[in-house]
């Protein structure tokens, strides 16, 4: 028996229904693969008459001790968007056999009780990459953030070796659709690998899905080897004498110098583990110092 008790915050009436589940699935439904979170191990789809809008309402969701999984720490409301289990923003309060939401004014999605440090604190709607000129524009959207610290944006050029190359930061605690954007000028030519690393002010984290943006790659004016560079020194092979400039991952130049037609030998003892953009005119070679 878990009954659950909904109180309509608006002043126009509303027709309420609820219905549990057993067990907690990873895609919001009652078939499928159980969370691995300790957990209330059932599930509550609570709808509405009319689409929910602030000040929402308020629900008591209600449970036995024998439904838990293993003993919670900090019992926290979850609710599902089809994949994952998201925190929504709001005041909660428990007891040992009951949680308590006040003012949810999200959608009405499946809700559960797991530990909250296994519950996401970000709904992602989308995340896109696309050429805008010589540059790559990210732009990202949020249906809900609990307790959102900043967003990392990271780069690769291989799709397994990566480098945080800026940061924005996130809304906090939001009910309402928030829409982000950043933009990498220095992305290379051929395939460049973006993905998002969400942080929490408990300096919880999660990653996105990985988006690519192609860029024609030049006709070569430069070459560079070894890469990844492990010895301190790299190769760069000129087509003609060109001043070039040595980036790093936040496009702070790091190095400038003029280098001859032919093979030149530079040294990058001085710069830090990680990637870098060697730039000459408009053409860009990324490379990674180990």
């Amino acid at each position: 028996y878990n009954p659950a008790t909904i109180t309509n915050r608006n002043a126009a009436a509303d027709v309420f229904s609820a219905r549990v589940g057993d067990e907690v699935y990873q895609n919001g439904t009652t078939t499928g693969a159980t969370v691995t979170a300790n957990r209330v191990r059932r599930t509550w789809f609570i709808s509405k008459q009319n689409a929910n809008a602030a000040p929402g309402f308020d629900m008591v969701l209600n449970y036995a001790p024998a439904d838990l999984s293993s003993p919670m720490a900090t019992p926290g409301l979850a609710n599902s968007n089809g994949t994952n289990w998201y925190a929504p923003a709001g005041s909660t309060s428990t007891t040992t056999t009951s949680l308590t939401f006040t003012g949810y004014v999200g959608g009405l999605v499946p809700f559960s009780i797991q530990e909250s440090a296994a519950i996401l604190p970000v709904t992602l709607l989308n995340f896109t990459a696309t050429k805008q000129s010589s540059s790559a524009q990210l732009d990202w959207s949020t249906a809900n953030e609990a307790n959102s610290s900043v967003f990392e944006i990271e780069h690769s050029v291989d799709g397994n070796n990566w480098y945080k190359i800026g940061s924005v930061a996130a809304a906090g605690n939001s009910n309402q659709v928030k829409q982000y954007r950043f933009v990498h000028n220095t992305p290379v030519g051929g395939l460049n690998y973006y993905r998002l690393l969400q942080r929490d002010l408990d300096r919880r984290y999660t990653y996105s899905k990985t988006v690519t943006v192609q860029f024609e790659a030049n006709k070569r004016m430069i070459s560079l080897f070894p890469n990844p560079v492990t010895g301190g020194t790299v190769n760069v092979v000129m087509r003609e004498n060109k001043v070039v400039r040595i980036v790093n991952s936040l496009g702070i130049v790091m190095m400038q110098k003029r280098l001859n037609g032919g093979n030149n030998q530079v040294s990058v003892r001085a710069l830090p583990k990680g990637m870098y953009v060697l730039i000459a005119d408009d053409e860009h070679v990324a490379f990674i110092v180990q």
